[in-house]
Parts: C-alpha cells; structure tokens; sequence
C-alpha cells in the first residue's frame, strides 16, 4: 500500500502513479488487509503527512494497524524497500493542523494535534520505521500524555525514527503504557517538552532502546526517560544534554503495586540540568 502527500485526490488504487493520497486512508486499508493478509506494508512517500483528513480534530491521530510495517522515506518511483533513501527524501508526520507553528510563538501550537501518533493494542510484527514525529500538543485531560506517540497494550518495534518538538503533561515525545513493550533502534529524540519525561515516560510496561540519542529535551518537574513500575533496557546511546526539575538523564520511580528493572550498557549520560541536586 502506497501513499503520498502529492498524489491527486480522489485516492487511487495504492501504487505510485496513482498513491493514495491520504495517510489515515491507508492506514485504515492496512488494517482491513491485515485481516485477510500477512506481510502487510504501508510505504510513505516523501513530505508532510497530518492526521484527520483536514478536519482539523485536535483527537484525530495516525493510528496504527497491528501487524502492519508502516516505512517512510521515499521519492515515489521505487520498487523494492531498499531503495529508498529516509535522509534525501523525509517522510515528516506533524500534528501541525493549520500549517502555522512558529518555534518561538507557543500559541502558534494551540490546534496541533493531541497526539501524532497512537498504537492501541498493537501485536508483534508491528513497525513504524524510517520517519519523522513532530507538533504534537498533549495538553487536554485524558488525552495529555505522549505528544508524538501514544502506546498502550502496545508491541511494537521504532527504527529510524525521529521525534521533535512534542509536547504534553506526562511524556513529551512517546508515553508507553498498560503493559506495552516498545522497542526503539537508531531513534532521534530531541527537542521535545512536558511536565514529566521530557521525552519518554513509561509506566507498567518494557521500553528498549537501542543506538539511540535522547538529547535537548526539558521536564519542567521530574525526568528525561521516566520509568515507573516498568522495565528498562538501554544499550549503545547517548542521554545528554537534557534538562528537568530534577532527574534530567533516567528517573525512576515504583510503589506498592510494583518494581522497575533496568540494564544499562554502553551508554553516556552526561550534561543534564536539574533545578535541584539530582541531576543523573
């Protein structure tokens, strides 16, 4: 299945001269496909792609099917999935609603979407890869955790991805949840904002992250990568460069109900700001 920013609506048949022009459109014939198909994948061409179909639904999100391969970064006239190139042809899934973000205006946010991205009950096999994840504003009740992307109940695998400029209350680029186990590989995450976990909060659930650079992001109370009553394993990265209220590199947290695991290996953590004395 083929979709890209540039194709012509009404949507096509999902191949590149005729691409389906909206990415939900594709996401949706994904998950019926997956229904009756393995190997299911979603190839994203090349610009930007916002959620809701241009209705400006501040809930609206790409939701993403189980099972399904979801892969950015192409120009529109390959064939096989090697071909494609992420770096000269950025795939970018904005929660940017109205087109007009401007870095030093936080107002210019206040229609972005509430998360760019969710994964709801995702199985094994489920991959976003090869993107990048930005302007989401999780600031609404209920709805105000996770900016770039929401997991819960989810599996799922990130692979050359990028996540900036997020922002919400809890997890300012990805919260995981509800027994998620999410696993992260030469992911980017810089750049992005909340009150807790600047840029990952977990909470009863597995997140591993692998080479990854989790660097500029800002908690305004407590932690970078927030762990509660959830597991950790981070090997190969660099955590710097980071700034919160307090514990700006990992944080991490347990009560009565349960306990965090975590291995470490491999990895810096260096240059982090905190307001009080615990900065690592």
């Amino acid at each position: 299945i083929r979709v890209s920013p540039t194709a012509p609506p009404p949507p096509g048949e999902g191949v590149w001269d005729d691409a389906l022009f909206d990415l939900s459109d594709a996401l949706n014939l994904a998950r019926l496909s997956s229904e009756r198909f393995e190997d299911v994948e979603v190839w994203v061409g090349a610009g930007e792609h916002t959620p809701g179909r241009g209705s400006g639904l501040r809930e609206t999100s790409f939701a993403l099917p189980s099972g399904v391969r979801v892969v950015g970064g192409f120009a529109g006239d390959e064939t096989a999935r090697d071909q494609r190139d992420p770096t000269a042809h950025r795939t970018v899934l904005t929660g940017d609603l109205n087109g007009d973000d401007e870095p030093a205006l936080p107002a210019s946010t206040a229609e972005n979407a509430l998360r760019v991205v969710t994964a709801f009950s995702t199985g094994a096999g489920t991959l976003l890869e090869g993107v990048t994840v930005t302007a989401g504003r999780a600031d609404v009740s209920s709805l105000d955790d996770g900016g770039g992307l929401s997991a819960g109940s989810a599996t799922r695998e990130l692979r050359d991805v990028y996540f900036t400029r997020n922002a919400g209350v809890v997890g300012g680029a990805i919260r995981v949840w509800d027994g998620s186990d999410v696993t992260l590989v030469d992911a980017v995450i810089t750049g992005n904002s909340s009150q807790f976990a600047g840029a990952v909060g977990v909470d009863r659930s597995r997140l591993a992250m692998r080479r990854g650079l989790v660097s500029g992001n800002s908690a305004t109370i407590t932690g970078t990568l927030f762990f509660q009553n959830s597991d950790a394993e981070i090997s190969g990265s660099v955590i710097a460069g980071n700034s919160a209220g307090f514990s700006a590199g990992l944080h991490f947290e347990s009560d009565t109900s349960g306990t965090n695991s975590a291995l470490v290996t491999n990895t810096l953590v260096a240059h982090t700001t905190a307001a009080s004395a615990r900065a690592g």
